[in-house]
């Protein structure tokens, strides 16, 4: 029996033509150059920073792992770049970069999507639904009824949901599909509008090991075949899951200790005499060396992070970053074309009456919340009623 996976490359291959609104030929790099982010500190009302410095640089296809403890800047960075709001009160500097170009909040938000860590899914509508919907929402008016179906099926059919098209995502009352294909279908539904670059904010958290690679496993095709950017916050992925990815940038403090081909994670951290152990998983390893929150010599582990920090930022792998990112891409005028700004929903007065018609769908499907509170309301407007008599 096939995997998921080779089924995805079948479903990619035979249906080329269907996906090749998904192709990116506009933004062939991404970057971004000494981006830092400082908060106030409520109790000395001084400004800390909660991210350093920070550069990167990825190619259109690549799927790029950031990763690191908690607290490390991961979520701070992705909202940077996404540019939507990095922390309450935070200054931001540095710059995001297309094509070697700045870029502004507009254009960023033209061909990309985020997808949020936490699913903000209707439990009681169908997957199919799910997407149709997102599809009405998100697309101009422009394009047909038959082309918004047929996005839809090939979504559903490259994300493998074609088998849980009709099943329900999943109420706390009644069961539906499983978590792993809740974070392939939110996937999904952002790429409707044919993002360049794709945003995910801890797409396996609170998943297990098979799940993250099954979701992983199937953004990377996607990205793969039709060179999408993605770029992932991630903590502690199985050592499966991590070989996934293309390029990772380890975070600890808000600094960089890496960034780089997960290829060439052993051989630098080597000629730093920090090498990977063999049979470990190096995901989990390179967490261990960066992470001081439960060390038991606070003191110690903080100089060794430092080291590897210092380490980085005097490497010729930093310096060749640096170089990158400052490059800007031949013919690189990352300007949507007319086919993309088309597809832009606008404003209009379809909005409400699609969501209307979702809602209504929601109310009738989910008869035991809905009939508590009829129950409720109408015993409280008796009880007002009786008490209100002379």
């Amino acid at each position: 029996m096939p995997s998921s996976r080779t089924t995805v490359e079948k479903d990619i291959e035979q249906n080329h033509d269907d996906v090749s609104y998904l192709k990116n030929h506009t933004v062939h790099t991404f970057s971004w150059r000494d981006v830092s982010v400082l908060v106030k500190d409520r109790a000395t009302g001084q400004r800390l920073p909660i991210l350093s410095s920070s550069y990167g640089h990825v190619r259109a296809g690549e799927v790029l792992a950031l990763m690191g403890p908690s607290g490390c800047g991961k979520t701070t960075l992705l909202n940077v770049l996404a540019h939507r709001r990095a922390a309450t009160k935070s200054t931001v500097a540095g710059d995001v970069l297309v094509n070697g170009k700045k870029t502004t909040t507009q254009d960023i938000r033209q061909f990309s999507s985020y997808v949020e860590q936490e699913d903000a899914l209707i439990g009681s509508l169908t997957v199919r639904e799910t997407v149709d919907f997102a599809a009405q929402l998100s697309l101009s008016h422009k394009i047909s009824k038959a082309e918004r179906r047929r996005r839809v099926n090939n979504l559903l059919s490259s994300f493998g949901l074609q088998q849980q098209a009709n099943t329900i995502v999943g109420t706390p009352i009644r069961k539906g599909i499983s978590g792993g294909q809740k974070r392939r279908l939110g996937t999904a539904s952002q790429l409707l509008t044919a993002p360049k670059i794709l945003f995910l904010d801890e797409p396996t958290s609170g998943l297990d090991s098979a799940a993250s690679y099954e979701v992983m496993s199937f953004i990377k095709e996607i990205a793969k075949a039709n060179n999408i950017i993605v770029i992932a916050s991630i903590h502690q992925p199985s050592s499966s899951t991590f070989v996934l990815f293309d390029q990772l940038m380890l975070l600890s403090g808000g600094k960089q200790c890496y960034f780089g081909r997960v290829v060439g994670l052993e051989q630098y951290f080597a000629s730093i005499s920090r090498p990977i152990p063999l049979h470990t998983n190096p995901a989990e390893y390179l967490l261990d060396i960066v992470n001081t929150d439960f060390a038991k010599e606070k003191a110690t582990a903080l100089h060794q992070v430092a080291g590897i920090q210092d380490a980085w930022i005097t490497s010729n792998e930093y310096n060749a970053l640096k170089v990158a990112v400052d490059v800007t891409t031949p013919a690189s005028d990352y300007t949507i074309d007319g086919h993309q700004i088309s597809d832009s929903p606008g404003t209009s007065m379809r909005t409400p009456l699609i969501l209307l018609h979702r809602n209504f769908i929601k109310s009738y499907r989910d008869l035991l919340a809905y009939g508590v509170r009829l129950a409720m309301y109408t015993g409280l407007a008796i009880m007002m009623g009786k008490s209100n008599r002379p």
